[in-house]
């Protein structure tokens, strides 16, 4: 769930630095002087002399090292959601056919071999990683070789990830052994759950 309010003067500043050319996240997962959590962007704390506020739950533990302040993870308009075997278990438990998943899973096969051939899903999948400069490029130049040299290095992580052996607690026990299971669903997006802490 979402934490506080980071405020937009501090986006700005920040902008100063390290000049950008495109929309910045909504949502950002900092790690900051034994804080963690989730910061939104947002007028809030404008006229208030704050640059961000956090919640007493944040903070997990005293720390009194360098004054850093350090962002996990950020939203993004276009980040393809993933099914993996916890999530595979429970919807099976809740009654989801086994029909759905294998469905899933071979179209997210096909759509890795797609890739190298089809712009549109080329283009997904430089977003889905953020790079929006080579969808940039994607869309001007076609399939460049740093396109492809990016895409194959893509299709080979997704092809270890998507299905690789998970062992148990004793590697000489093969009946232990099962499968790992990391697949893409295409019509999904990862999303932060935020709530208004204004209201």
């Amino acid at each position: 769930l979402f934490d506080e309010l980071l405020d937009s003067s501090l986006d700005e500043s920040s902008n100063e630095l390290h000049p950008i050319t495109y929309d910045c996240p909504s949502v950002i997962q900092i790690r900051y002087q034994g804080f963690k959590g989730i910061l939104l962007l947002g007028n809030h704390l404008s006229g208030k002399d704050k640059d961000c506020e956090f919640r007493k739950s944040m903070k997990k533990f005293n720390y009194n090292g360098p004054d850093d302040f350090c962002v996990v993870d950020y939203s993004k308009p276009y980040t393809f959601g993933r099914l993996n075997t916890q999530i595979i278990m429970l919807l099976s438990s809740l009654g989801v056919p086994d029909d759905v998943f294998l469905k899933k899973q071979r179209q997210h096969f096909e759509r890795l071999d797609l890739m190298f051939s089809d712009l549109s899903i080329a283009f997904e999948y430089l977003l889905t990683h953020g790079e929006i400069n080579l969808a940039g490029e994607l869309i001007e130049k076609g399939i460049t070789r740093s396109i492809r040299d990016f895409l194959n290095k893509s299709y080979k992580q997704e092809m270890e990830t998507s299905l690789k052996e998970k062992k148990g607690s004793s590697d000489t026990v093969p009946s232990e052994k099962s499968e790992k299971l990391r697949i893409i669903v295409k019509d999904s997006r990862l999303v932060f759950a935020a709530s208004d802490p204004t209201k």
